[in-house]
């Protein structure tokens, strides 16, 4: 088979799919412990690479049919989708842990289209930086940090 019917073929197989134009990804807190990752997407994406900063654990899909590889030294999280599924309800996953702020997170979209997705901070941070009481105050009080020689 020539290279020419090869594209031809790979083009004609990802036809029907719907392209992502866009995406959104956010987290809600659900109850004490729980939080859930939610992507408002438009299309059917191949794989989600998350990075973030903070400590997750006891990750689980919320929708079958997706691969879900969570590597928690490197922060990283990736999410296959090999039977071409829409994402329901937008509800992607859901952990355990605080999830700090994320790096990015990259849409790749069947047909070879890269998105990187918009992102909100976590809804504890919000609630820390809106507090009052987590603001520290200064002084007109200046401190001196002389050197002290001497042996020890």
């Amino acid at each position: 088979m020539s290279l020419l019917k090869r594209k031809q073929l790979i083009k004609n197989k990802f036809k029907d799919i719907e392209k992502i134009s866009s995406a959104y990804a956010r987290i809600e807190s659900r109850d004490k412990f729980y939080s859930d990752l939610t992507l408002d997407i438009n299309g059917v994406f191949k794989i989600i690479t998350i990075e973030y900063t903070g400590n997750i654990y006891d990750l689980s899909l919320l929708q079958k049919g997706f691969n879900l590889n969570h590597s928690s030294n490197k922060n990283k999280i990736i999410i296959n989708n090999p039977l071409k599924l829409n994402l329901k309800d937008n509800a992607l996953l859901t952990f355990k842990g605080k999830l700090n702020k994320f790096k990015f997170v990259k849409v790749f979209g069947w047909g070879g289209l890269i998105l990187k997705a918009k992102t909100e901070n976590p809804s504890h941070i919000k609630a820390n930086i809106n507090n009052d009481k987590n603001i520290i105050g200064t002084s007109d009080v200046t401190f001196k940090r002389s050197h002290q020689g001497g042996r020890i």
